[in-house]
């Protein structure tokens, strides 16, 4: 039957076969299933599948069931068995709206619940290895915080975002002064920069920027040995380690790191290369040059001192040093290092391993 697929659905006690093509939509099956059980509810659908690698995966959307078709075709099966439950209740037999779906991915809610579940396994490893005092500091943490997996944004492949402390130390030479001073000096330093950064947009003859296209070239070469099968004309099945499903078209991987960065994964980079597009189609505005050229295409406008209103010491609005005795010893400058920083690395002689711990205070096991 080359072109279907047979879904043997089950529902508590009963089964039903349902052949369905590869050019079929999610409503199709809705209606099929309506047909084979008329007190079924469209709207209240819930099908399960799970695969070696792709466990408990959720069919939700026309993009679900295009994934479920890839996994199939590059797997070489024909049947699959599909758990059908009632998740609620509703009066008509519509499908659910893929735009509106949660999963935001190709396999749908089933790829996040595959994502979830290492996410899970993850977390207890850490929890094991920290012991009581990582499990005290984590029980009161969101984990969009700081999980990447998590997230609900795009980072664009920042994991920090302590901009504070970077722009603290660009004026670590200027944070000495006045305020007016300080914000004058602020002032030069951006109006410079700007400038700087204008001139150098100006002599890139790349697409991408420097950086990100050093990236994609990087990507390119390292999946040049991938084998890549064709699904549809969107969908590819990239055999790595593990082996991926990718939608060009969507912009989508199950690995989740296009959707996160909105950069192309390295699977990604391997099924554009297969189709024979541009892979510079695929990246998003905000690597591209045009848009670093358009971000400082403006100019901060000099302020001559000729146009500065005379100072005036006697004036209330003078703003006076606090009453408060200097600290002793020269006021620091640096930031203070973190402890995995400033510690030196050294043999031990108790264990034979290169830690930051010596003979006295080793806690390794030793065997015997």
């Amino acid at each position: 039957m080359d072109g279907s697929v047979i879904l043997m659905c089950k529902r508590g006690e009963l089964s039903a076969g349902v052949v369905l093509s590869r050019r079929a939509t999610y409503q199709d099956l809705v209606e099929k299933l309506c047909r084979k059980w008329s007190d079924l509810k469209g709207g209240a659908l819930l099908l399960l599948y799970s695969l070696e690698g792709h466990a408990k995966c959720m069919l939700s959307c026309d993009d679900d069931l295009e994934a479920l078709f890839a996994l199939t075709l590059s797997r070489r099966i024909d049947a699959i068995d599909v758990i059908l439950m009632d998740s609620g209740s509703s009066s008509t037999c519509s499908t659910v709206d893929p735009c509106s779906s949660d999963g935001g991915s190709i396999a749908g809610r089933g790829e996040l619940t595959v994502v979830d579940d290492l996410f899970n396994e993850l977390l207890a490893e850490l929890e094991r290895e920290g012991g009581d005092k990582m499990r005290d500091f984590l029980s009161d943490l969101d984990v969009k915080h700081w999980a990447h997996a998590h997230f609900p944004g795009h980072r664009y492949g920042e994991l920090s975002s302590n901009l504070a402390e970077c722009f603290n130390r660009w004026i670590k030479d200027e944070r000495c002064l006045p305020v007016t001073q300080l914000v004058d000096a602020i002032r030069m330093k951006l109006m410079e920069q700007m400038s700087r950064r204008k001139e150098e947009s100006w002599r890139w003859k790349t697409t991408v920027c420097p950086t990100w296209d050093k990236r994609l070239a990087g990507l390119f070469q390292f999946s040049r040995t991938w084998v890549v099968r064709k699904s549809s004309a969107d969908v590819y099945d990239v055999r790595g380690n593990p082996s991926n499903t990718v939608n060009i078209r969507q912009r989508r991987c199950t690995c989740k790191e296009w959707q996160l960065n909105c950069f192309p994964c390295v699977h990604a980079v391997c099924a554009i290369r297969k189709s024979g597009c541009d892979l510079n189609d695929f990246v998003e505005p905000c690597y591209l040059v045009y848009s670093f050229r358009e971000a400082y295409s403006k100019s901060i406008e000099p302020i001559p001192t000729v146009y500065k209103p005379d100072f005036v010491v006697d004036s209330d609005d003078v703003i006076l040093p606090p009453l408060q005795r200097r600290p002793a010893g020269r006021p620091r400058t640096e930031r203070v290092s973190p402890i995995w920083k400033t510690t030196r690395k050294r043999l031990c002689s108790r264990c034979g391993t290169v830690a930051r711990h010596n003979k006295r205070t080793c806690k390794e096991p030793l065997l015997s």
